[in-house]
C-alpha cells in the first residue's frame, strides 16, 4: 500500500478491488493502481488497537466491527453506521459472512449476527468454551460455521446454537485444540 495508509486491521477482495480495513486504500486490479476510501464515520474508530477490529465482505459491502459497527460501500464510496451491537462491550472479534448474515464471535465467547436486510442484531447462544485472550477466528464452510479460541473450537450448522468439537490436525493444518 501507499506510504501513510492507516492502520490496517484486515482487508476484504470485491472480485475487483483488495480493500483494506478500516480506513483503505483500495487496491484495483483493472487500474493497477491504489485509491484512497472514503474515510469511517466516527463510530468505527481507527485507534491503536485497531487489530482487534473485525472485517468482512457481505458480497456488497464491507463490515467493520469493533465496539460499534459500520459498512462500507465500494460502488458509492459511502459508509453507513450500523444499529449497536450486543458485543459492543467485549473485545477482540471475529466475523465471517454466512449468506445472509454477518456472524461475529467475541473473545469471551459470545456471539451475534447482524442481518442487513433487517438492519438488525441478534444475540446468538454464547459458545461453550473457556474465556479466550485471542482473538476469534470465525469461518463459514458448506452452511457450517467455525469459531476457533484459544479455549478450542465450536461449530453451529444451525447458525445459532454452538457445539465443541475437536478437529484432527491433519484437517486444519493446525493442532486441535
Amino acid at each position: 500500500p501507499p506510504h501513510g495508509a492507516a492502520q490496517v486491521s484486515g482487508a476484504v477482495w470485491t472480485g475487483t478491488q483488495l480493500i483494506l480495513a478500516p480506513a483503505g486504500p483500495a487496491y484495483s486490479v483493472p487500474d493497477g493502481e491504489w485509491q484512497p476510501i472514503a474515510a469511517p464515520p466516527g463510530s468505527v474508530a481507527v485507534e491503536s488497537d485497531g487489530e482487534w477490529h473485525a472485517v468482512v465482505w457481505t458480497g456488497e459491502e464491507m463490515v467493520v466491527i469493533d465496539r460499534r459497527a459500520a459498512a462500507y460501500d465500494p460502488d458509492t464510496d459511502t459508509w453507513r453506521a450500523l444499529p449497536a451491537h450486543p458485543l459492543a462491550n467485549d473485545y477482540g472479534w471475529g466475523a465471517a459472512w454466512d449468506g445472509t448474515r454477518v456472524v461475529v464471535v467475541a473473545q469471551f465467547g459470545r456471539a451475534a449476527a447482524y442481518d442487513p436486510s433487517a438492519d438488525a442484531w441478534i444475540e446468538l447462544t454464547p459458545i461453550p468454551l473457556s474465556p479466550s485472550i485471542c482473538r476469534p477466528e470465525v469461518h463459514h464452510v458448506d452452511g457450517v460455521l467455525v469459531a476457533r479460541l484459544c479455549g478450542g473450537d465450536a461449530l453451529s450448522t444451525d447458525g445459532v446454537d454452538w457445539s465443541p468439537f475437536v478437529a484432527p490436525e491433519w484437517a486444519l493444518g493446525f493442532p486441535a485444540a
